[in-house]
């Protein structure tokens, strides 16, 4: 189990360099590129997304309002994405521009 975007690839490259896919559970957090390939090729048995987006811009519409307007920051739940071999093809093209 690996905790975010850096050690979760790593994770990734060393059950595939050391010929481990299929013989332990593999997992991590956070999804990019990479990580999606190795849930597709088994080295990665899934991640957990946690919508950087949600996470990095709504802070500074929060910090914004509350500064400027003076609304109090609200709690926002930004989930968590399960991502397995089983719907890594309903992921979608998150990472284009």
């Amino acid at each position: 189990m690996t905790t975010n975007a850096a050690t979760t690839p790593a994770l990734g490259d060393a059950v595939t360099q050391l010929k481990l896919i299929g013989k332990f559970c593999s997992f991590g957090f956070d999804l990019g590129p990479k990580m999606l390939d190795q849930i597709k090729s088994g080295a990665l048995v899934g991640s957990l997304g946690q919508q950087p987006f949600l996470q990095g811009f709504y802070p500074i519409v929060q910090l914004y309002l509350q500064i400027d307007r003076g609304i109090s920051a609200a709690d926002l739940d930004t989930k968590a994405q399960l991502v397995t071999k089983a719907n890594v093809g309903n992921i979608g093209k998150r990472f284009e521009n």
